[in-house]
Formats: C-alpha cells, sequence, structure tokens
C-alpha cells in the first residue's frame, strides 16, 4: 500500500514572486466570457443551452452547471479537504492528476510532476466555477480549460465528473477527507483501481 507522507498543504501552484510568476490561464470572473446583461434576461434553461453549446464546439474547454446548493457544499468541502488525486485511465494504462481546490477553482497537474518540482508543477486543466448567475438564475456555471493539449477533452470530462461526484456524494467524500487529514490511512493503489 502506498502512503502519503510528503506534505501536501502548500498551494499547489503558488509560487514565491521572487524567480518565477504564474499566470491564471483562463478567465475567472464571467463578464470575462460573456455580456451579463444579455445573459441575465436569458430563462436558465436557455443558458444552460446557450453555455452548452458554446463549449462544445471549442477543443480546449469543456462545460457544466451546478445546482446552488451543490456549488456551495463542493466548495465548503474544497476549502476543507483541498487536495486529492484521480486516475486517468488510457487503453495502455493510467496517470495519476494531483488536483488541488482553491476557492472557486480545482486546478490539476501530473502528480509525477508534481512530485519531482512542486513550486514549478504546471495545471494541465483548470475548473472554474462562476456563481455570478447564482443568486438572479439559481444557476452556477462551471468551464474547465484544457492547458495541455496531452489531456484529452474526454478525459477532463471524466476528471470534472469524478471530482464534483466526489466532492458530494459522502461515501466517495471520505477518500477526499482521508486523503487530506489521515494521509497514512489512505490506500492509494486500491482507489486507483476503484475508479476504472
Amino acid at each position: 500500500m502506498k502512503k502519503f507522507t510528503w506534505a501536501m498543504r502548500a498551494p499547489l501552484f503558488n509560487v514565491p514572486k521572487a524567480g518565477f510568476s504564474w499566470t491564471y490561464p483562463c478567465p475567472r470572473l464571467l463578464r470575462e466570457l460573456t455580456k451579463m446583461s444579455a445573459i441575465e434576461r436569458e430563462q436558465p434553461s436557455t443558458i444552460k443551452q446557450i453555455w452548452t453549446d458554446y463549449h462544445k464546439e471549442k477543443e480546449q474547454t469543456i462545460s457544466s452547471f451546478l445546482e446552488p446548493s451543490h456549488y456551495r457544499k463542493i466548495v465548503s468541502r474544497g476549502r476543507a479537504s483541498p487536495m486529492f488525486v484521480f486516475p486517468v485511465w488510457k487503453p495502455q494504462g493510467h496517470y495519476v492528476m494531483l488536483m488541488q481546490a482553491q476557492n472557486k477553482s480545482f486546478l490539476f497537474t501530473f502528480l509525477e510532476d508534481f512530485k519531482k518540482n512542486p513550486l514549478g508543477a504546471t495545471p494541465y486543466l483548470v475548473l472554474t466555477i462562476f456563481d455570478e448567475l447564482e443568486v438572479k438564475k439559481g444557476l452556477v456555471l462551471v468551464r474547465g480549460d484544457i492547458v495541455n493539449n496531452q489531456m484529452s477533452k474526454e478525459e477532463s470530462l471524466r476528471l470534472m465528473n469524478l471530482t464534483f461526484d466526489h466532492y458530494m456524494r459522502e461515501e466517495l467524500f471520505g477518500k477526499i477527507h482521508q486523503f487530506n487529514h489521515e494521509p497514512n490511512s489512505f490506500n492509494f493503489d486500491e482507489f486507483i483501481q476503484q475508479c476504472r
């Protein structure tokens, strides 16, 4: 059984300003993507359809939406237990992504890159949650930016779904909690096989 004993509390992608500056690779606010006055006039079902259609045509983005209660639960749990690992399965095996929740974003990097250089690990996928329509429309939008073309759109969608499922479902969140608060009891190999 592999154990996680290395320190995992430090932010994944926060690098000291002296020496390196990391820029967030995608929009952080919904108004950077759309004209808010136009989108706010639409019904939630229309907004969902526009959001889905817009991102379906783009090679390097994925999208989803959340109920406000799910959004609040995911973000709250992300603050309390911000780190986790997910396997990405391919026909010839798998690789492991390390995820870190930062406020309304989830950043993913290759676990091996992080182990080699925690301060230099770059994101491969960034999920950003846009809550600007939460109150008026009862809708929270999610966008995933595929920052590195080594990940496919399908792999990114699966990673997003695994992330939200694990933060939402009690039996799955137990693994995230264990990974963050009881890392010596987290069975890495067993978890990887369960995610097949």
